[in-house]
């Protein structure tokens, strides 16, 4: 069976808030300049400033998607999907996997590990994700649970 999580960056608070407010003071100074005939440059600098701040919230929402991260989870490995392309693995070359705020390293042989962060700043979801993980490498081990809930290994 496969498990995905996907890891999700914060939305752009701040951009989008400087994007609302150039947006409106850029829409105000179009109407003004307008209604009171007052000089092109200002409906200029108006329609600069609406192009800036609707601008701004494209970036802000093309930001937040580059730095989205989706990892499978199965019995044979992990896949990596990001930005800079998809990487695959097996659980027989990540020696272990520490957890740390914000982030999970998989140290793997053959220099294989890779650091995975968490920019939503979602603890549960690093937590679940973690379980999981750890569940795959005990099962690719060959532990498993014995009465009291420790971890022996080939206890089947």
């Amino acid at each position: 069976m496969t498990t995905t999580y996907r890891i999700k960056a914060r939305p752009a608070v701040r951009a989008y808030a400087l994007a609302a407010v150039l947006a409106i003071v850029g829409a105000l100074l179009i109407v003004l300049a307008n209604l009171n005939a007052w000089s092109v440059a200002v409906t200029v600098i108006g329609v600069v400033l609406l192009v800036l701040g609707v601008a701004l919230v494209g970036l802000g929402y093309v930001a937040g998607k580059r730095m989205q991260v989706s990892l499978a989870l199965d019995e044979r490995g992990y896949s990596i999907r990001d930005r800079s392309g998809q990487r695959e693995g097996t659980w027989a070359g990540i020696t272990r996997v520490t957890q740390g705020p914000g982030r999970l390293t998989f140290h793997g042989t053959d220099d294989n590990g890779f650091v995975l962060y968490d920019p939503s700043g979602d603890a549960e979801l690093l937590n679940r994700l973690a379980a999981d993980v750890a569940e795959h490498l005990d099962h690719d081990r060959g532990y498993t649970k014995v009465p009291g809930g420790e971890t022996s290994p080939g206890a089947d």
